[in-house]
């Protein structure tokens, strides 16, 4: 007789499988035709190690950088560190939105540049 284990991968209520820290990305004070940079943190809050990919929509504007590790799974509680790079040829508004995603289910992040009101 053969015994079978299985992972059930539980979270509470409403909270993300991958928490995004920071939540919404902001460049502000930004020069045009410059390029810069911040840090996408995604902490695994599942019981189970899981595989997170990022994805956006094709944009002259913003680039997702991913980690060389970016295929493994990620051991819960642990953070996986993405960077997002902002082009902006002009100064105006921008808005663009990434997409967190597990094989279980979406989680949909904001990322936006705004230009501060003077």
């Amino acid at each position: 007789k053969q015994w079978y284990q299985r992972r059930v991968a539980i979270t509470a209520g409403d909270e993300p499988l991958f928490q995004p820290f920071p939540s919404e990305l902001h460049f502000q004070r930004f020069v045009p035709c410059q390029s810069y940079e911040i840090p996408l943190s995604l902490r695994n809050n599942d019981k189970v190690a899981r595989a997170v990919r990022v994805s956006q929509v094709e944009s002259p504007y913003f680039e997702i950088i991913t980690p060389p590790n970016a295929s493994a799974k990620v051991a819960p509680g642990i953070d996986i560190r993405f960077i997002i790079k902002f082009m902006p040829t002009e100064q105006k508004d921008y808005y663009h939105e990434i997409v967190v995603a597990t094989k279980k289910k979406k989680v949909p992040t904001g990322d936006s540049a705004l230009i501060p009101l003077l």
